[in-house]
C-alpha cells in the first residue's frame, strides 16, 4: 500500500513539472514583458512629473506607468491605498472597525499634484463598480452607513459624484491634465478556475474564461455616469476606458489564447 502511495504521489510530481508548476506561480501562463531601453536610450529626466492617485487596482498600474513616463523623460509619483475610492475626502468605515483613513493618502497626493508646478499629469484609478460604507470625511454627519447591515449602493455613488467634483473643482485654472481611468471589468467567478491543472478537488477547469458584457455594463454603469458627467463639464478631465481591450460587444475575457489576463 505505502508503495503504491508513493509511486502515486511521484507521478502527480512528474506530471506537475513537466507542466511547467502549479499554475498560481504564473510561470506557464504570462508572457513577459519587452525588454525597456538600456539606461543609456533613455530620454534625459525633462523635470517633468505624472501623480497617480487610487486604490490597489491602482498600485498594479505602477511599474507600467512608470516605465512609459520614464521613456519620455517624466517621473512617476505614486500616492496609493488599498480599498480606498481615489477623490478628494471620501472615506470608507465598515462595520466593526475605525474609518480606513483615505484621505491622509489620497488627499495628500491630490494636494501634491496641486501644488507641485512641476506636475503636468494627474491620474485617478481604482475599483469603482463596488462601493460600500462611504463617507465625506469633510461632513462627519455622512457617517452612518456602517451602522446599518445592508449598505447603500445609490448613497455610495451620490458620495462619488460630489468627492470627484470637489477633486475636479481644485483643478480649474491649474493648466493641469487629469485622466481618470475606468475600472477594468470585474469577474463574477474566481478567475483561478480559468486555469489548468494536473488534479482538481471539487472544482472543473471554467472554459471558456469570460464573463457577460451585460454583466459588466450594469456592475459599471452607475461610475461611468459619474465620470462621463466629469468629462462633459472639465474640459482638462480624459477617461481612459480599457473595455475595448479586455472585451468584445458579447464577453469579456479573463484569458486569450492561453494567457491569463488576471492574478493576484
Amino acid at each position: 500500500m505505502l508503495w503504491a502511495v508513493l509511486l502515486c504521489l511521484g507521478a502527480l510530481g512528474f506530471t506537475t513539472f513537466k507542466a511547467g508548476g502549479f499554475p498560481q506561480r504564473f510561470l506557464s501562463d504570462t508572457t513577459a514583458p519587452e525588454a525597456l531601453p538600456a539606461a543609456a536610450a533613455l530620454p534625459p529626466l525633462s523635470g517633468k512629473k505624472v501623480v497617480l492617485i487610487g486604490d490597489s487596482h491602482a498600485g498594479v498600474l505602477k511599474s507600467a506607468l512608470a516605465d512609459y513616463y520614464r521613456q519620455r523623460g517624466e517621473t512617476l509619483e505614486v500616492f496609493d491605498q488599498g480599498g480606498c475610492a481615489p477623490f478628494w475626502n471620501l472615506d470608507r468605515h465598515d462595520p466593526g472597525h475605525e474609518p480606513q483613513g483615505c484621505p491622509k493618502i489620497i488627499n495628500r497626493g491630490i494636494e501634491t499634484a496641486l501644488e507641485d508646478s512641476n506636475v503636468t499629469t494627474v491620474i485617478f484609478a481604482g475599483r469603482l463598480d463596488t462601493l460600500n460604507h462611504l463617507f465625506d470625511s469633510g461632513n462627519p454627519a455622512t457617517d452612518t452607513a456602517f451602522n446599518v447591515k445592508k449598505d447603500d449602493r445609490a448613497r455610495n455613488y451620490q458620495l462619488l459624484a460630489s468627492a470627484v467634483d470637489q477633486t475636479l473643482q481644485r483643478f480649474v485654472g491649474k493648466n493641469k491634465q487629469v485622466i481618470l481611468i475606468d475600472t477594468v471589468p470585474s469577474m463574477d467567478f474566481d478567475p483561478g478556475l480559468c486555469r489548468w491543472r494536473p488534479v482538481r478537488f471539487g472544482t472543473t477547469q471554467k472554459d471558456p474564461c469570460v464573463v457577460l458584457r451585460s454583466v459588466v455594463d450594469a456592475q459599471q454603469a452607475e461610475f461611468r455616469a459619474v465620470f462621463g458627467t466629469a468629462a462633459q463639464r472639465y474640459p482638462f478631465v480624459r477617461v481612459f476606458d480599457p473595455l475595448p481591450a479586455l472585451c468584445d460587444a458579447a464577453v469579456c475575457y479573463g484569458s486569450q489564447a492561453g494567457v491569463m489576463l488576471y492574478g493576484d
